[in-house]
């Protein structure tokens, strides 16, 4: 681990992040981020939790984007989040991940949280994930507090 993700994880990722995507849809992803346990040497994989019963581990550099996309998404306690407010939760992660890691830049980093996202929501779906996701994010998203986690 580098410093900036050190920083980062201390300060980010020292419990379980959770949140819903399409909480009022047949497709409903609730995700837990399960944090692996501290080391500032080795950087261990972390496990995602996907409706509670499917497990899905992450690299690092995954784990730390997945987590500033739950937070940016969280800040809106509760409430349906707008194809145009996801734009800007997008944005935001994007540009908070990039205080991280400069490379590999904003594209790749835009495609990898779609890539994630959209292998969880395959998951959760019962379905094979794609080899490659690259379709256009468009979820509607809720806090957790609405959904049964």
């Amino acid at each position: 681990m580098n410093y900036k993700e050190r920083k980062f994880y201390k300060k980010n990722l020292m419990e379980v992040l959770h949140t819903t995507l399409n909480p009022y849809e047949p497709g409903v992803v609730r995700i837990h981020l399960v944090p692996a346990k501290y080391n500032p040497i080795k950087a261990n994989p972390s496990v995602v939790i996907l409706n509670g019963k499917d497990i899905v581990p992450i690299n690092l550099a995954w784990t730390i984007l997945l987590a500033i996309f739950i937070k940016e998404v969280n800040a809106y306690k509760g409430n349906e989040v707008t194809q145009e407010e996801l734009k800007k939760v997008i944005t935001q992660t994007v540009n908070k991940a990039l205080e991280i890691y400069r490379k590999p830049g904003r594209i790749v980093l835009k495609e990898d949280l779609n890539k994630i996202l959209s292998v969880f929501i395959d998951i959760a779906e019962g379905r094979e994930p794609r080899r490659t996701n690259r379709a256009t994010i468009n979820w509607k998203i809720c806090k957790p507090n609405e959904s049964t986690t």
